[in-house]
């Protein structure tokens, strides 16, 4: 009585995948006094993120059982095998995300 398993992550290390992550952020703001003591700020902020990821490449895993049930079982399910040498292409727009927001403030000099 045994136990096999096999694993579907490759022997050898190549370039790691990362995500290429980017922001812009514009503030515009003014304030506006109102009897030298009371001051009323507003402005407008936009955020945009985007990311994506680069290209990655899994070279073969396991052993030769791995790979041939991965050739006969599951490609022909699947249209991969998980075992074998793989490549994903670069995916661009993961995240896009955009956001406007208003911003108020409000300031009140006692002294």
């Amino acid at each position: 009585k045994g136990k096999v398993s096999f694993s579907i992550a490759g022997k050898e290390e190549l370039g790691k995948s990362q995500n290429e992550l980017s922001r812009l952020s514009l503030f515009a703001q003014d304030s506006v006094s109102f009897g030298g003591r009371l001051t009323l700020f507003f402005g407008l902020r936009f955020d945009r993120s985007s990311a994506k990821l680069l290209s990655l490449e899994k070279r073969a895993s396991g052993n030769p059982v791995s790979l041939k049930i991965g050739e006969e079982l599951i490609e022909p399910l699947y249209g991969i095998n998980p075992y074998g040498t793989n490549l994903a292409p670069e995916w661009r727009n993961i995240v896009v995300w955009n956001a406007l927001s208003p911003r108020f403030g409000l300031s009140f000099d006692i002294l």
